[in-house]
């Protein structure tokens, strides 16, 4: 089947992983459907998708929906024996984490999550999906229809990697969408190798705190794996185990980040942004105020929502949304 991606939530999370309505979203959004492919596919309403995929971000920031304030929403993800902490569907995600395997990550059975309803999916599906929602994603080989394992089940119903993609030019907008549209028709057989090609691109780097620090490609998706709530590691070494991930696993670099919601709603308040948080970085420790790490993790995201860090500074310019979803092209299977 045909699966949309049209404007998807963003983030505020990893992590999730990750896909998002503006910030401001609200019930106006009620009777405004999306589809999402999540194991399956899901048909809901806007604000239920952006409140969603608030409850798996290490920031959220929920909207009123369907009659529900932002407060009883945040009571809804967050109402069992963790109020104050990571939401159910983020513990429900945790709970799968295989710390030992970095090739499947997730311990065999469902999860079971909430967006309108409770739903079980498999873990497979559902990390996809959250990984869909990255600049560069780690996808795993879930089963097809006839039970084989593949990457092309998983990857083709989600978009390319930006640095997968060729740079088209052309003299007007139109003639470069045209080429877009004719590479992605001619985008057939097997799924590119994401890991692979992320160990070919040696030398990337982010700015972190005004100190720019520059590593490889490989080992930068390691740490932002590192604060999602599915991680799933690779192996940047050509030889042995990547020295680095002793300072991720078991949720290293996750648990240093604390949590408190303001007026019971959101992760937003400006004490808390103003915390400075020491994390693992390859090799390094690198500390910075918790409001730098979210603009770094938003640079990560599809469809980033950036903070203004500083009276004197400025909020980030947001990275285009990759070509599928301004063309609204369909993603098959």
């Amino acid at each position: 089947m045909s699966v949309y991606r049209t404007i998807l939530l963003a983030f505020a999370s990893l992590l999730p992983i990750a896909l998002a309505l503006p910030a401001t979203a609200s019930t106006t959004n009620k009777g405004s459907k999306s589809e999402r492919y999540i194991g399956g596919p899901f048909s809901l309403e806007g604000c239920y998708w952006y409140n969603f995929h608030q409850s798996i971000s290490l920031w959220p920031v929920y909207t009123n929906c369907d009659g529900k304030t932002k407060a009883e929403w945040r009571a809804k993800f967050h109402q069992k024996s963790h109020p104050g902490n990571f939401s159910d569907n983020a513990q429900a995600l945790m709970a799968k984490s295989n710390q030992q395997n970095h090739t499947d990550v997730y311990i065999p059975g469902h999860i079971r999550f909430e967006i309108d309803q409770h739903y079980d999916k498999a873990p497979c599906g559902v990390f996809n999906y959250i990984q869909s929602r990255h600049r560069t994603p780690l996808y795993l080989q879930c089963k097809d229809n006839n039970n084989n394992k593949t990457h092309r089940a998983s990857y083709g119903m989600y978009s390319a990697n930006d640095y997968l993609k060729p740079k088209f030019v052309g003299a007007t907008k139109s003639a470069r969408i045209q080429a877009e549209k004719a590479w992605e028709a001619g985008q057939t057989g097997n799924a590119p190798d994401v890991p692979v090609e992320l160990k070919k691109i040696t030398r990337v780097t982010k700015e972190v705190n005004g100190k720019h620090h520059t590593m490889s490609a490989c080992q930068w998706s390691n740490f932002f794996q590192s604060l999602a709530f599915l991680p799933r590691y690779i192996n940047c070494e050509t030889k042995g185990a990547d020295p680095h991930l002793k300072n991720y696993e078991k949720f290293a670099n996750l648990n240093k980040i604390t949590f408190g919601f303001s007026q019971g709603t959101s992760h937003t308040n400006k004490d808390f942004f103003d915390k400075e948080i020491t994390l693992a970085v390859g090799d390094k420790t690198v500390t910075a105020k918790a409001c730098v790490w979210y603009n770094l993790v938003q640079t990560e995201v599809r469809w980033p929502m950036y903070r203004k860090c500083s009276a004197t500074g400025k909020v980030l310019a947001s990275p285009a949304p990759d070509l599928m979803v301004i063309h609204n092209l369909p993603y098959k299977n």
